[in-house]
């Protein structure tokens, strides 16, 4: 493997470990952060809507006292039908008004003691009325029922009919928050789940786990043996989550690309020094030994390696040298010395031709040896 390919492949492989880990961390720490968030956004909800009750509640209760207290409330049972009739038409006009002026109310009841309404405005519907607050579903809508014993002597109600549902279609659209939040309502050990005006249902334990609910202790209302809490669907938050992991998803794929092409131009970059020096290496080869032109770009080892191989050079180069100077000077001797035989040679031969005795003298001791 390439030297350069080995240190992509490591430098690819250290990279994505490092993205991967960074992003599950931030992914884990994302869906903290939201999870919290939602539990602090319930909690916050929650008391808000508990400030709406404790105003819905104390508007009533004026209602009931200022009603109460009033001398229509008694002439209405007054024998005398004059009176009777003109005290009914007075409180029929202030409950027509309390009415139309407050949505959450549905209705305002006066009954006697044979639990007959004996007037009333808005909607009608028959349930046992005792003194004190109740809690009633009636056609799919949730009520808080306020009776006021009217009469020391006989059971005569002041009924105000609360319409939860409205009040609570009123808090979201005030906040203007989506459908997403539901109230839950418990009491007497029954579940019922509010969304709107017009949808209210019943509900168990199993399906209340499809539900996101705030483990804070302020997250519900405690009244009159009602609880209620706000709470958002799975669905919803799974939905944000899923959204979340598919930039995360993308961001990885994003980080990978980026991480391979930064990778890939570091690794050419580490290499172009070592290839250089390699090229000027496989140059020496023909016996050509070349110094390495050091640049400052070249890494801290790659210029130690450049230098140590300069001076293996020079070394190199000097001794080529001075071997080319021991050559060439015995050389130069040998040279001298065939000189010096090639003299020789020509004065025996010239004994040779003149001395006749010197020949056969020659001659005889060439057959001997021979």
């Amino acid at each position: 493997m390439k030297l350069k390919h080995k240190i992509f492949k490591y430098m690819i492989i250290t990279n994505i470990i490092i993205i991967l880990t960074s992003l599950v961390l931030s992914f884990y720490f994302r869906i903290d952060q939201i999870m919290k968030y939602e539990s602090e956004k319930l909690v916050l909800l929650t008391k808000n809507f508990e400030n709406k009750l404790n105003d819905v509640f104390s508007e009533v209760n004026n209602y009931i006292l200022e009603i109460s207290s009033s001398n229509d409330v008694i002439f209405i049972f007054d024998k005398n039908s004059l009176i009777s009739n003109f005290s009914k038409k007075a409180l029929k006009r202030e409950f027509d008004t309390k009415i139309k002026g407050k949505s959450y109310i549905d209705g305002i009841y006066i009954t006697d003691e044979n639990n007959n309404k004996f007037l009333y405005s808005g909607k009608s519907y028959s349930f046992p009325i005792s003194d004190g607050i109740d809690f009633q579903i009636l056609n799919n809508n949730f009520y808080i029922i306020f009776n006021k014993r009217i009469d020391s002597k006989k059971e005569r109600y002041l009924t105000f009919l609360v319409n939860l549902n409205k009040i609570y279609e009123e808090y979201t659209k005030s906040l203007r928050f989506n459908t997403t939040y539901k109230l839950l309502a418990s009491f007497n050990n029954e579940l019922v789940l509010i969304e709107n005006e017009n949808l209210i249902q019943k509900i168990n334990d199993d399906y209340l786990k499809n539900f996101f609910i705030s483990n804070d202790y302020n997250n519900h209302i405690d009244f009159e043996g009602l609880r209620l809490q706000i709470l958002k669907s799975y669905d919803v938050i799974f939905s944000t989550i899923r959204r979340i992991i598919l930039i995360y998803f993308i961001a990885i794929i994003v980080a990978v690309v980026i991480s391979w092409l930064i990778s890939k131009y570091l690794a050419a970059q580490t290499t172009t020094s070592i290839n250089e020096i390699t090229k000027i290496i496989e140059n020496s080869k023909s016996g050509h030994f070349e110094l390495i032109q050091i640049k400052d770009s070249y890494e801290e080892e790659i210029k130690t390696l450049s230098q140590k191989f300069n001076d293996m050079v020079k070394e190199l180069n000097k001794y080529i040298h001075d071997m080319e100077k021991i050559v060439a000077a015995r050389t130069e001797k040998i040279n001298e010395q065939n000189k010096e035989l090639e003299k020789l040679n020509n004065k025996l031969k010239e004994i040779s031709i003149t001395d006749g005795l010197t020949d056969c003298i020659i001659e005889d001791i060439l057959m001997r040896n021979f």
